[in-house]
C-alpha cells in the first residue's frame, strides 16, 4: 500500500510540474506577444525615418519568427509575422512590397478560421488588404472580397475599434460618405482594451482626425 502511495504521489507531482509548466509556457508566448505588439506600435506610429522604421520592422520579423518557431501551433505568432510583413511592404511602398504582401496574404489565409484571439483582427488585416492593393493584373486587389472579410468581422465584433475604423475607411473611399460616417462612430465609442492600450490609443487618435476630416467634409 504504502509502495502504491508513493508511486501515486510521484505521478502526481509530474501532472503538476506539468501543468505549472504548459502554465508558465502560455504566459511566457503571451508576455512575448504583448511586446511585439507594443513594439510594432512604436514602429507605425512613433518612429519617423523611413531606415529606422524599416530596421524596427526587420528586427520584428526576426523576433516573430523565432517565436513561432518556438511555438508552431500559435496562430497568433504567425499573424504578427504577417502584420510585420505588412508593415515592411507599407514602408517599401513599390513593386518590392509585393512579395511580402503575398505572403502575407498567405499567412493571414491560412489562420483565418481558426481559432484564436485575432480572429477578428485576421479578417480586418484581409479586409483592408483586398482594398489596398491593386486588382488584377498587377496583384490580388478586390473590393468585394474586402467587403466579405468586412462582415465577417462586424459580425463577430460590431461595436469593435478597428474594423468599424477600417469599414468606415472603405466606405469614405467609395463615395459613402454618411454610411463611414455611422461606422467612425461607433469606432470611437469602442473603449481602449487594458491589454491593448498602447495600439488602442494610437487607433482611436486616427479616428478622431478621420471624423473630424469627415465631418468637415459633409459641413457637419
Amino acid at each position: 500500500m504504502l509502495a502504491f502511495m508513493t508511486l501515486r504521489t510521484v505521478f502526481f507531482s509530474i501532472a503538476m510540474l506539468l501543468g505549472l509548466s504548459a502554465a508558465q509556457a502560455a504566459e511566457d508566448i503571451t508576455a512575448a506577444l504583448q511586446s511585439i505588439e507594443d513594439r510594432w506600435a512604436t514602429a507605425h506610429y512613433e518612429i519617423k525615418d523611413r531606415d529606422a522604421r524599416l530596421a524596427a520592422v526587420h528586427a520584428l520579423e526576426r523576433d516573430t519568427q523565432v517565436l513561432m518557431a518556438a511555438h508552431p501551433a500559435s496562430v497568433e505568432a504567425k499573424v504578427w509575422y504577417a502584420f510585420a510583413l505588412l508593415q515592411e511592404s507599407d514602408i517599401r511602398h513599390n513593386a518590392s512590397a509585393l512579395p511580402l504582401v503575398r505572403e502575407a496574404r498567405q499567412i493571414l489565409e491560412d489562420v483565418a478560421d481558426q481559432p484564436s484571439t485575432m480572429q477578428v483582427d485576421i479578417y480586418n488585416a484581409l479586409a483592408d488588404l483586398y482594398t489596398q492593393v491593386p486588382g488584377w493584373p498587377i496583384a490580388f486587389g478586390s473590393d468585394r472580397k474586402s467587403e466579405a472579410y468586412f462582415a465577417k468581422t462586424l459580425a463577430l465584433d460590431p461595436d469593435g475599434l478597428y474594423n468599424n475604423y477600417l469599414y468606415g475607411d472603405f466606405l469614405a473611399h467609395h463615395g459613402r460618405a454618411r454610411e463611414a460616417l455611422a461606422h467612425y462612430e461607433i469606432a470611437l465609442k469602442a473603449p481602449i482594451r487594458p491589454d491593448h492600450a498602447k495600439l488602442d490609443s494610437y487607433r482611436h487618435k486616427e479616428v478622431e482626425e478621420d471624423v473630424a476630416a469627415l465631418r468637415r467634409k459633409l459641413k457637419l
